[in-house]
């Protein structure tokens, strides 16, 4: 699972639930800046090493947000 790392306690409460629903699950926590795109490139290389080369979901919340006070701030 990616998440921003501010979102720790938030994504390990997450992996517990999936653990107790579904616990021949494999869940593997995945912190990192998605922001970016070294972030999310770095978050698919932890994904293809953890997975070998099989993934049924890859779960990316978007729970942090950023503020942008102006259109103009927008790129």
């Amino acid at each position: 699972m990616g998440y921003h790392p501010l979102e720790q306690t938030d994504a390990e409460a997450t992996k517990d639930y999936i653990s107790k629903v579904a616990p021949r699950s494999k869940v593997e926590l995945g912190p990192q800046d998605l922001a970016t795109e070294a972030g999310c490139l770095e978050t698919v290389e932890k994904v293809r090493a953890w997975s070998k080369g099989t993934v049924h979901v890859l779960l990316v919340p978007s729970l942090l947000r950023m503020r942008i006070w102006q259109t103009e701030d927008l790129e």
